[in-house]
């Protein structure tokens, strides 16, 4: 048995895992892990490249991991949520073993949305530049609803599919060949979490949640239009992980489910 190692997909529970594998065994995993950086090939050798260099081109706009979808630099010591295939050291991978969870998708977005609101609504606690940088983008008082949100993110997904991973990014490509990854799923994730860390013998207990969203909108707030959407480019997602794809609107007492 390897090494375990944690693939971070966005609004999948990583902030409490990588969290609680810190506090209760000193593991450095996701959000911890300082070799899950982003890194680039150059004349054979492995190139770290700060996340400005690597995202800033001509006809190419990152979707910050934190201010989606604001365009942004990012300075280079802050992991994102990167493809596996992108990481420094990338031959290294199949040295370990690797977790990382996945979530029905219109759940998924949803939950980005309501964490981006609860982001726009704390502008106080960001540094002072990225705060300046937001409202440029998106003025404070300018209420933006879930659909928009997701339809301005969603046009961007054709351009990271060049890139390096965001938090819009499809949940299978995370997905790598070259070495082993254990599926986690969101909807049962404490038990399925607690008994993968009974496998690799780690003591640590997902007991806690952390980066929790107030709930602004739900899956009723989904049009047929922005479900649609979802179904077309995350195809693959549903697929994959066997969620079952739906062709109309929630109900609101689906939403409470």
């Amino acid at each position: 048995m390897k090494p375990l190692r944690f693939i971070h997909i966005s609004k999948t529970g990583g902030q409490s895992i990588s969290k609680v594998a810190k506090e209760q065994a000193r593991i450095e995993w996701g959000m911890f892990d300082k070799q899950y950086r982003p890194g680039i090939k150059k004349s054979g050798k492995d190139y770290v490249a700060s996340r400005a260099q690597l995202f800033h081109r001509e006809n190419c706009q990152q979707i910050d991991s934190d201010l989606s979808p604001v365009i942004c630099k990012l300075s280079s010591n802050i992991p994102c949520h990167m493809l596996l295939s992108n990481i420094q050291q990338y031959e290294t991978v199949d040295q370990y073993d690797w977790f990382m969870v996945v979530r029905n998708p219109y759940e998924r977005f949803v939950s980005l949305y309501n964490w981006y609101i609860m982001r726009q609504n704390n502008r106080q606690n960001m540094p002072q530049n990225i705060a300046r940088m937001l409202q440029q983008k998106i003025p404070q008082n300018k209420k933006i609803g879930i659909n928009e949100y997701l339809c301005n993110g969603f046009e961007h997904i054709n351009v990271q599919n060049t890139c390096f991973g965001c938090q819009f990014t499809e949940q299978y490509r995370y997905l790598d060949p070259k070495c082993h990854i254990r599926v986690l799923r969101y909807e049962n994730l404490e038990e399925e979490f607690n008994q993968l860390m009974k496998e690799y013998r780690h003591h640590i207990v997902l007991n806690t949640k952390q980066n929790v969203s107030i709930k602004t909108a739900s899956l009723a707030d989904l049009t047929l239009e922005t479900i649609e959407t979802i179904n077309k480019i995350y195809e693959k997602d549903f697929t994959t992980f066997h969620y079952e794809m739906r062709h109309s609107v929630f109900e609101k007492e689906e939403s409470k489910k």
